[in-house]
């Protein structure tokens, strides 16, 4: 029985918490919008998910795994997601890490790795979202400039000034 919630408990923490959470879940944020952006009905999207097949269906979670890699190490890269406070380095921080390790119970040690799990997870999500919200703003900016070419002519000089003030967003 011991062995059975101890594989449950190393299943949700590794597995649902760490993997389909933080990983899987943003990267499916960045694929769904690319993909409604890219095609001309969300019916397609639907469709293209009910007709996968079992081992296409392993390849794309590797690929969304891969893009919520891509995501944390871009939340990363921007300071959107921090493991610890602005005011402690790298070093410090690990040593703080050590010495709790060496100390903690296995519950205490159990639950710090749940909580880092889930923060990686909203961390991750966050930058799906913004991601995925310019992408929506930068989708409804080309399609208007492809429906109506009129529009980019007469407002030339907006689209470079739009481009710069995303440009300092991110």
């Amino acid at each position: 029985m011991e062995n059975s919630k101890s594989l449950f408990d190393s299943f949700y923490t590794n597995f649902i918490l760490r993997d389909l959470l933080a990983k899987i879940t943003p990267g499916s944020i960045i694929f769904s919008t690319l993909f409604v952006i890219s095609s001309k009905d969300s019916s397609s999207f639907v469709e293209f998910i009910s007709d996968l097949t079992f081992w296409s269906s392993i390849i794309l979670l590797g690929i969304l795994w891969i893009t919520g890699i891509a995501v944390q190490g871009l939340g990363e890269i921007l300071v959107w997601i921090r493991y610890f406070p602005k005011d402690i380095d790298n070093r410090t921080f690990q040593e703080i890490r050590l010495e709790f390790l060496k100390r903690a119970s296995d519950g205490q040690k159990q639950e710090n790795e749940r909580i880092i799990v889930i923060k990686e997870a909203c961390g991750n999500t966050y930058v799906a979202i913004v991601i995925a919200l310019f992408l929506f703003f930068l989708g409804g900016v080309i399609r208007i400039s492809l429906h109506y070419p009129i529009f980019v002519k007469q407002n030339a000089l907006y689209i470079p000034l739009l481009a710069t003030l995303v440009g300092f967003v991110f």
